[in-house]
């Protein structure tokens, strides 16, 4: 049995395109999410517009606020980003990373307690 000389090697790279966008878009979200946070509390006014479910109040709005964010910024990225392959990896995550930091510095109560609230 003779194998055909015109065989191209199979290429087992994937695109990760839609990988990085589902990254970027949760650190996003997660950002916007605390970002959001600081804005209710250190104004009434944002605060009383946030409550979008009295019982849970500001957070129901703090919430989808930052879900709407997320799924937005997922699906743009997404379409954007599909078949791509990344070279460069540092710079999606160099974003994510600062994105996932913003997130968690301002959603830390004395962070936001130095603005007033």
């Amino acid at each position: 049995m003779e194998q055909s000389t015109d065989a191209r090697p199979v290429s087992l790279e994937s695109p990760d395109g839609p990988a990085w966008a589902a990254l970027l878009a949760a650190s996003i979200g997660a950002a916007a999410f605390g970002l959001i946070t600081d804005a209710s509390e250190c104004s009434a006014r944002v605060s009383r517009s946030l409550q979008w479910y009295r019982p849970a109040g500001a957070l129901s709005g703090v919430a989808i606020g930052a879900i709407v964010i997320w799924v937005v910024a997922w699906v743009a990225l997404h379409v954007r980003w599909r078949g791509m392959s990344f070279q460069n990896r540092r710079t999606p995550m160099s974003a994510i990373l600062l994105l996932a930091l913003v997130a968690l510095v301002t959603t830390f109560p004395p962070f936001y307690e130095l603005f007033g609230g």
